[in-house]
């Protein structure tokens, strides 16, 4: 198997959110992935939108493509996105149209479905918002991407209220914590190993 590269980026779901690192999912990720040849970096900022990954990915990621490895980018984003208020289909747009310039670079790219979230004041909008996205990235994402990561299929995790569960979720009914993070490793590391890009 050749050289394996993992590079994470997104908002702060993926980063972490306060937590300790060993808790975060791309650590617990890595920790699956020992057997490989693994060099993780986590590029992920709080609060991001699809804009600011798209700005960041001039100067960390697409800098950092090696030729001959298998590199693969987990960029999980777009739930800010809609709790914004953005048009679920400006969210499909935009993510599409990043993926696939990542894809068209020779990268891995896994495409991510969005989390429940409930904290106060989120927009009454947007479970019917993150049901669309989720529909269609689920239907169309190998047109722009090469791996499907469907976290929102997890029923630990991706139903509505579960976000309620502080077993797997913070009590701001947004990020998640170790245990959420531990599904959401699995869940990776299962697409990944499906598609034969892990062992």
């Amino acid at each position: 198997m050749n050289a394996l590269q993992l590079w994470a980026t997104g908002d702060s779901i993926t980063q972490g959110n306060g937590i300790e690192d060993s808790q975060k999912y791309v650590s617990k990720l890595r920790r699956r992935l020992v057997k490989d040849s693994v060099v993780k970096f986590n590029n992920a900022v709080g609060g991001y939108v699809i804009s600011n990954v798209v700005a960041d990915s001039t100067t960390h990621i697409e800098p950092f493509y090696v030729t001959g490895q298998n590199m693969i980018l987990l960029p999980w984003v777009g739930t800010n996105d809609l709790n914004a208020g953005t048009a679920v289909t400006m969210v499909e747009s935009d993510y599409e149209t990043y993926c696939a310039a990542r894809k068209s670079e020779g990268w891995i790219v896994g495409a991510y479905t969005i989390l429940p979230r409930s904290q106060t004041g989120f927009p009454a909008g947007f479970e019917a918002d993150r049901q669309a996205f989720n529909t269609w990235l689920r239907a169309n994402y190998t047109t722009f991407s090469t791996v499907l990561i469907d976290v929102a299929a997890d029923s630990r995790i991706g139903d509505a209220g579960d976000e309620l569960n502080t077993t797997y979720y913070n009590a701001d009914r947004v990020h998640l914590v170790e245990g959420g993070n531990e599904v959401v490793a699995e869940v990776v590391y299962n697409a990944l190993k499906s598609a034969g890009y892990v062992s």
